[in-house]
């Protein structure tokens, strides 16, 4: 049996544990410790201390951490929503592996599932590869495809993820890296994307219905959402869907209708409905009041 070790964080990590958990399927866990988590995404993994045997590291860099992980004792390491750069200046005695929300060389770069949503990928995956000197560039072990249908948001999607990633964690266990075949990336067709910020998620409701939508499903849970204010007070939008594609049905941002359904706001060109949105701290999945 090959031994495999998971490096993973975050929301993601979570529920990949659940999923692992489901299966009856234990790795060694590697995570950051609770005062090391930074992120709006940061989960607390002691709920899974009684199954996993979670090793916690206090810095996001191998060569601060050596003396512990040299006694990992596995032979590869798998890396889920894990540092890009964790083992840049090193290289253990371990193979390390890493996951990718997307079909690489496309979207290489952090936030890629918000920069995906946003722009209206339909066909997007999930690669697993091997750490080079390049951000995301290192040569492809494994790649699965996955489709991003008009009404899922970054949480289905992210669903999928764990998945395929439990999937190939298992099978990494069982088989080591035998099964696959290694492929380097095509240059020509690769590119980075700028980490997303606050200010991306800001909603301009003079843009059209169909690139809000698609700018409400980036920044949806687990991110901290897309937002405008209203009055003065921010409003967090989670949900929403295109009512009319095009056409002028109002001034933009001006509220058309509001009922049980939602908040219905004229766009540039059609308009949008808002299904769930957050005010000060208070979920509203009705009527919304602005």
């Amino acid at each position: 049996m090959v031994r495999t070790a998971v490096f993973t964080a975050n929301i993601i990590g979570f529920k990949l544990l659940e999923k692992l958990h489901s299966l009856n399927f234990y790795p060694k866990i590697i995570t950051y410790d609770t005062a090391f988590r930074r992120t709006g995404q940061s989960k607390d993994f002691s709920p899974f201390e009684d199954k996993f045997s979670i090793m916690y590291l206090q810095n996001n860099k191998y060569e601060y951490n050596k003396n512990i992980l040299d006694r990992l004792d596995c032979d590869n390491a798998v890396c889920i929503d894990w540092t890009k750069d964790f083992f840049k200046k090193s290289r253990p005695e371990f193979n390390v592996i890493q996951m990718q929300p997307s079909l690489l060389p496309k979207y290489r770069g952090y936030g890629c599932i918000s920069e995906q949503f946003e722009k209206g990928v339909y066909q997007s995956g999930v690669t697993f590869y091997k750490p080079s000197g390049k951000v995301d560039a290192g040569d492809i072990i494994y790649q699965k495809a996955l489709r991003i249908e008009y009404d899922d948001y970054p949480e289905d999607f992210i669903e999928n993820i764990v998945n395929i990633s439990a999937e190939f964690i298992i099978n990494v266990e069982k088989n080591g890296l035998k099964n696959y075949k290694t492929l380097p990336q095509n240059e020509d067709e690769a590119f980075y994307i700028i980490r997303k910020r606050s200010k991306n998620a800001i909603i301009d409701f003079g843009r059209d219905a169909y690139s809000i939508y698609n700018q409400i499903r980036a920044f949806s849970r687990p991110f901290f959402g897309a937002y405008f204010y209203s009055e003065g007070t921010k409003v967090k939008v989670f949900r929403a869907k295109t009512e009319k594609w095009q056409g002028h049905f109002g001034e933009p941002g001006e509220i058309i209708k509001n009922d049980e359904n939602g908040a219905e706001i004229a766009c540039g060109s059609g308009t949008i409905t808002l299904s769930e949105v957050e005010i000060n701290n208070q979920i509203y999945y009705n009527y919304i009041p602005l």
